[in-house]
């Protein structure tokens, strides 16, 4: 099980549909993104024509946090004529998702997070609504 500082981390990385390594050792997190996400020496390659004996859900994800906020105001303009100002941020707080490690053993990226989600966005709109 993948642990950090004794908690389980959230968002399953290793899926069912994915090629599943052979797991030769429980192994641990330790949280250093210079060495990647999760003990690598925990897992080898699968030999051709054989399937791993890795679990789904056994690799947890960096998580997400994630505040979409809006403001709205309405405008009477006619009885029945209605002007809405609209104000949107997506990830409000503008909070660092990573993204997910990679878990494909051929890959030179193993374990390592290579990127994150978008940070905060906002628009702003006009709505007529008759």
């Amino acid at each position: 099980m993948i642990r950090f500082n004794g908690l389980e981390l959230c968002d399953t990385v290793l899926g069912p549909h994915d090629l599943h390594p052979s797991r030769i050792e429980p192994g641990d997190h330790t949280f250093e993104f210079t060495e990647g996400w999760f003990d690598t020496s925990a897992f080898k390659d699968l030999v051709l024509g054989t399937y791993g004996n890795a679990g789904d859900g056994i690799i947890r994800g960096p998580g997400l946090v994630n505040w979409d906020l809006s403001l709205f105001k309405n405008f009477r303009l006619r009885e029945n004529t209605t002007l809405q100002f609209r104000w949107e941020m997506f990830n409000a707080f503008n909070n660092v998702n990573l993204n997910t490690p990679s878990v494909n053993t051929g890959d030179a990226r193993f374990a390592r997070i290579s990127g994150a989600a978008t940070g905060r966005e906002m628009q702003v709109g006009l709505k007529l609504l008759f």
